[in-house]
């Protein structure tokens, strides 16, 4: 928090030096509300009147910053990607997940992980919700869900399908500086692009990955000019297609 400010109540009564009003707050960008304004909370000592302002203004941050993460994603009806985003591989209709599952191994969605940060640049959290399409076969292939709110209810905003493994398959996905951060694995690996042969490797072993950023502009989001092309630090691994554990830890 910061520009945490006291002043005399005006209306306080003798000794006027033990009264204090409460003035504003100004939350962190993360939080969804600007300010956390309480007025006229007198206090006859000064400590106390901190403590009153930590309580509340620590409520107010919790409500509103759990807005967007008391959704409860595992269990949550998606629209499928039919209609809302390409999906070559794996199309879908709407479907709903209990326990984080829609389907069997065959043909169904299981819930890889929820994250959460600002890809919007309105400084309020979105929910990124990461998911796999099973299949019987051995490809490796993820969709992407990303929610806001809209008067306290969750809003689709836009979703993709990543690649197969070193095909352009999904690496990983975030938000930085307001907007979309897209990895993929491969050279000159984008959505929306030629994901196949994107360098000569085997299905399993990817050497590179392609860090794409996107920005929301007009209802949707859109690549920008900058892209990165960066070794695998896993490749000479036995699991090439892995996190390291340092980014996998970072990335839940």
């Amino acid at each position: 928090m910061r520009d945490l400010a006291f002043k005399p109540n005006p209306v306080a009564t003798a000794p006027s030096a033990d009264y204090f009003s409460i003035a504003r707050v100004n939350s962190s960008p993360s939080i969804t509300w600007d300010w956390c304004i309480i007025e006229n909370i007198e206090m006859r000592h000064p400590a106390a009147s901190v403590i009153v302002l930590l309580v509340l203004c620590c409520g107010v941050f919790s409500q509103h910053r759990s807005g967007i993460h008391s959704i409860d994603f595992r269990n949550f009806t998606y629209p499928g990607s039919r209609g809302h985003f390409s999906a070559p591989e794996y199309e879908s209709s709407g479907f709903t997940l209990k326990n984080g599952k829609s389907g069997n191994w065959k043909s169904g969605r299981s819930l890889e992980r929820v994250l959460f940060g600002d890809v919007t640049g309105d400084r309020r959290e979105e929910a990124i919700v990461v998911m796999n399409a099973e299949n019987d076969g051995s490809a490796v292939v993820k969709h992407v869900y990303i929610y806001t709110l809209k008067n306290g209810r969750p809003k689709f905003l836009w979703g993709f399908e990543g690649g197969d493994r070193s095909q352009g398959g999904l690496r990983k996905v975030y938000a930085t500086n307001g907007g979309l951060a897209i990895e993929l694995w491969g050279k000159e690996t984008h959505l929306g692009g030629d994901l196949n042969g994107s360098e000569p490797t085997a299905m399993c072993c990817p050497k590179f990955f392609t860090r794409s950023f996107y920005v929301w502009r007009n209802g949707t989001f859109k690549e920008s000019d900058k892209s990165e092309i960066l070794p695998n630090p896993m490749a000479a691994t036995q699991c090439p297609a892995c996190l390291p554990d340092a980014e996998d830890k970072e990335w839940h």
